[in-house]
């Protein structure tokens, strides 16, 4: 899945998404008829708002709301952007929450790492999840 095109007149705006105390991107492009649209766990200080584009600042005065980034977790999911930084985790305590997040982000982020305990449990690198050497002998 792509996530973004190359072409130079494309139309890119960023609003910061609230409940996943995230910025949201919508990227459309006329000239290759592009569309993206979808949050970016890897950017979520509220302060910096992305580099490019049309940004639409937060506003700080609005009603707060339950974020996901709130909850508490056993497992904690970063995202990583292509420049290796990442944005606050979000708690999981079951598997299948963990697959269905890692599914829905795992084409527009870099990577993704899933930690407990100080030990990565899930690598997810370029949409494809990642395996320890040692469990190639079972393929």
């Amino acid at each position: 899945m792509k996530t973004n095109c190359e072409c130079l007149e494309k139309n890119e705006e960023w609003h910061f998404e609230e409940q996943l105390e995230c910025w949201y991107a919508i990227r459309e492009c006329a000239s290759c008829t592009y569309y993206w649209e979808g949050p970016d766990h890897s950017k979520t200080n509220r302060s910096s708002p992305p580099l490019t584009g049309i940004v639409y600042k937060p506003n700080d005065a609005a009603d707060k709301v339950d974020s996901i980034r709130n909850r508490p977790g056993q497992f904690l999911v970063y995202c990583y952007d292509e420049h290796g930084r990442y944005g606050s985790p979000v708690g999981f305590n079951e598997v299948k929450d963990i697959f269905q997040f890692c599914e829905l982000n795992k084409f527009s982020h870099k990577k993704i790492k899933v930690i407990s305990d100080d030990q990565i449990n899930v690598l997810v690198q370029y949409g494809s999840y990642v395996f320890p050497k040692e469990w190639t002998q079972y393929n």
